[in-house]
């Protein structure tokens, strides 16, 4: 019975470490901001709830927006943006709430809240053609902008 009791004990433990810890062990964000790469514009945008974020756009015709994946931050993406570049493509690199010098700290919620930012800031810079490039996290952020009607255009 004492080693059921212990056994039961470590669980409760084990549990309630995962559940305090959740955020930590769900999300990676390196939180330092990299360095402005060569050509890029910085840009400085805040989400819906106020959240200041950061991101690197450099225009084009069509325009890719990078959506990144869990662990580190847009400049860990620079070789997909210096890519598409190549290609002749306008890209915009945001870095979600807690990443790459953004404020704030990630949750589903606020990553959605983060790309829909993005989306509105570059419509309001007049692109009209947009690609969503998402990345492992980043595809589960960009499903919900292509089925939002308000922002993406049919």
């Amino acid at each position: 019975m004492r080693i059921l009791a212990i056994l039961a004990g470590a669980y409760l433990v084990v549990v309630a470490a995962v559940y305090v810890f959740q955020r930590r062990l769900q999300y990676f964000p390196a939180p330092e901001a990299p360095p402005l790469p060569a050509g890029a514009e910085d840009v400085r945008l805040d989400a819906a709830d106020a959240t200041p974020l950061k991101g690197w756009y450099w225009s084009g015709p069509v325009v890719v927006l990078i959506l990144h994946g869990n662990a580190g931050h847009r400049g860990h993406r620079l070789h997909i943006a210096e890519g598409l570049r190549a290609k002749g493509y306008g890209v915009f690199s945001l870095d979600y709430r807690g990443y790459g010098g953004s404020g704030g700290a990630p949750t589903e919620a606020g990553l959605l809240l983060d790309a829909e930012a993005a989306v509105r800031w570059l419509r309001a810079r007049g692109v009209t053609k947009l690609v969503y490039y998402g990345e492992s996290l980043g595809c589960g952020v960009d499903e919900p902008l292509l089925t939002c009607r308000d922002l993406c255009e049919a």
